[in-house]
């Protein structure tokens, strides 16, 4: 049999500093506001380390997309409002080069703009095992002319055991960052419990439609599930009722008066 080739992905989708197994981007994130029909360039540094050898490195604009768990993934999406200097880029043991990103907003744009510049060598190694490291450079661009729309909806709040995962979606035309998902359980006793997830570290972009998992205690309770921003604004809540029996329903609906009245006075 023919040895096939081993291809080992090393993906990086961290902050400034990234390091993908060989190369180190430095601009590993541009997020700021952008004035249309003005260029504004972002500028990258790709550096090798003593160690590696000649290294080849392809650089591409992608669409910008996010899974579930909220991290941010590739998009096989045309996009037209940045460009590249150098899309390859050839650069020797403990060497660097400089790409510039191009960003040209068209004078008529609202809110916010989203692509990724993916940048990532060609296999280096020899015999049956290759190695490709590649950072994707998130682009979070704010136009100048405003029109920002925040809105949010929680597409369903659902229950696996004892988590309590809450699907959010941003249905506005920014993104937000810092993002907190917010749950009062209420039990049939009518006792109110409060779980807070972190602030999510991931900016959650518009379309993007994403999870956030608390751990409750096994029993039945009125749930109630909120999305808030960096701000402490409430952005939307939803209510639901976890398992339980037919006798402890009617006692646990009573909390949900106590809870609607808990987030009313929140907001």
């Amino acid at each position: 049999m023919k040895k096939s080739i081993l291809i080992v992905l090393f993906f990086c989708f961290l902050l400034i500093g990234s390091v993908s197994a060989g190369i180190t981007v430095t601009g590993s994130k541009f997020i700021d506001d952008v004035i249309p029909n003005i260029p504004t360039v972002h500028q990258m540094t790709i550096s090798t380390s003593p160690s590696d050898p000649e290294t080849t490195v392809i650089i591409d604009i992608v669409g910008f997309g996010q899974a579930s768990d909220q991290s941010y993934i590739q998009l096989n999406k045309s996009v037209d409002f940045i460009t590249l200097d150098k899309h390859q880029v050839v650069i020797p043991p403990n060497g660097s080069a400089l790409v510039n990103a191009t960003i040209l907003l068209p004078s008529g744009t609202l809110g916010g703009k989203y692509a990724m510049v993916y940048i990532h060598t060609t296999p280096v190694g020899s015999g049956s095992t290759g190695f490709v490291s590649a950072v994707l450079v998130p682009m979070l661009i704010t136009s100048s002319n405003g029109g920002i729309s925040e809105s949010a909806t929680i597409k369903s709040v659902s229950q696996n055991g004892s988590n309590v995962i809450t699907t959010m979606e941003n249905t506005g035309n920014h993104h937000y960052y810092g993002i907190v998902n917010s749950v009062v359980v209420v039990d049939m006793k009518g006792k109110q419990s409060f779980i807070n997830t972190t602030a999510s570290p991931y900016a959650i972009i518009p379309d993007s439609v994403v999870n956030f998992t608390v751990k409750i205690p096994n029993g039945a309770y009125v749930v109630s599930s909120s999305i808030v921003d960096a701000e402490g604004k409430v952005l939307v809540t939803k209510y639901v009722l976890t398992q339980g029996t037919p006798i402890e329903i009617p006692f646990i609906l009573l909390g949900l008066f106590g809870a609607f009245v808990l987030i009313y006075n929140r907001d």
